[in-house]
C-alpha cells in the first residue's frame, strides 16, 4: 500500500512538472507570437500576406526604431525605420521608410522596394510611409505601418495592415 501511494506521488508530481513545462513553452510561443505581418499588394495585382518568423536588427532609442521582419519561408525582409523629432509618444504616428526585397528565393520579388529615393515611373513621385506606435513599455513595442514603396525600375508595391509586436531586450 505504501509503495503504490508513493508511486501515485510520484505520478502526480511528474504530470504537475511536465504541465509546468507546456505551459511555460506555450508562454513563450505567445512571447515570440505574431511579431509583424503585413500585406503587400504589388503593380500586377499580386497579394503576398507576409508574416514574419523572426526579426532582425532592432534598434529602439528615444527618437528613432529600427526594426527587420524577415520570413524564411519566402526569403522577403521588410526593414523598418521609423524617427521623429521629438521623443516618441504613445499612441504616435511617425514618418520613417520602409524597404522590401528578397534574401533569398527570388521567385516572388524581382527588385527592391522603397519608400524614398525610387520613384513612381510614370508620376515621378516618392513614395511614402506612415508608422503609428500603439504600446511602448520596457519589454515591447507595438505599432502599426503603411506605405507606397516603388522599384528603382518604377513599379509599385503598397503595403497595407502592417502590424507588428516586437520584444526588447533592453531597458530604453
Amino acid at each position: 500500500m505504501r509503495r503504490l501511494n508513493k508511486l501515485i506521488m510520484l505520478a502526480i508530481a511528474g504530470l504537475m512538472f511536465l504541465g509546468a513545462c507546456n505551459k511555460k513553452n506555450k508562454t513563450d510561443t505567445k512571447d515570440k507570437g505574431n511579431i509583424g505581418s503585413a500585406i503587400i499588394t504589388l503593380d500586377d495585382g499580386q497579394k503576398i500576406e507576409f508574416k514574419a518568423t523572426f526579426n532582425t536588427g532592432m534598434s529602439l532609442f528615444e527618437r528613432k526604431l529600427s526594426v527587420g521582419l524577415s520570413n524564411l519561408g519566402n526569403g522577403m525582409l521588410l526593414t523598418l525605420l521609423m524617427y521623429s523629432a521629438d521623443p516618441i509618444e504613445v499612441p504616435g504616428t511617425y514618418d520613417g521608410t520602409i524597404t522590401l526585397r528578397q534574401q533569398s528565393h527570388d521567385d516572388i520579388l524581382k527588385e527592391k522596394y522603397r519608400s524614398t529615393y525610387y520613384k513612381d515611373a510614370e508620376t515621378g513621385e516618392e513614395g511614402d510611409c506612415s508608422f503609428t506606435i500603439t504600446a511602448l513599455s520596457e519589454k515591447r513595442v507595438q505599432g502599426t505601418f503603411s506605405g507606397t514603396l516603388y522599384s528603382e525600375g518604377g513599379n509599385k508595391a503598397t503595403i497595407s495592415k502592417g502590424k507588428f509586436d516586437i520584444s526588447i531586450n533592453k531597458e530604453l
